[in-house]
């Protein structure tokens, strides 16, 4: 992963691991790189992991983050995703108390 692309700052950290910015070493292009420590994972949350790997694969939509690389050692995951600049969803849901009009949601899913 190294390799390919280099580490610029942290952007955020999660139960398992730490979300990155780092820029490609050819084109400079942005990506967010998800670094998730196996040791920290049960065997249920690796399997749920690769799950969501292969969810990130199959999804080509516009309003969904896009998976573009993916690294694994024996100690690490390394997701490289599309990076997307400013909140997540989550946050987004949050600010509107988890309350959207059903337009609202049709604009974002389709």
């Amino acid at each position: 992963m190294f390799e390919f692309y280099k580490v610029i700052e942290e952007l955020g950290k999660g139960q398992f691991g730490v979300v990155k910015l780092a820029s490609h070493k050819v084109d400079q292009c942005k990506v967010a790189i998800k670094t998730v420590k196996k040791d920290k994972m049960s065997p249920i949350e690796i399997t749920q992991q690769r799950r969501e790997i292969e969810v990130l694969k199959m999804c080509q939509h516009n309003n969904i983050v896009r998976l573009i690389d993916l690294f694994e050692n024996s100690e690490y995951y390394y997701i490289v995703m599309e990076y997307m600049a400013g909140n997540d969803m989550f946050d987004f849901l949050q600010r509107k108390n988890f309350a959207l009009p059903e337009s609202h949601v049709k604009e974002l899913l389709i």
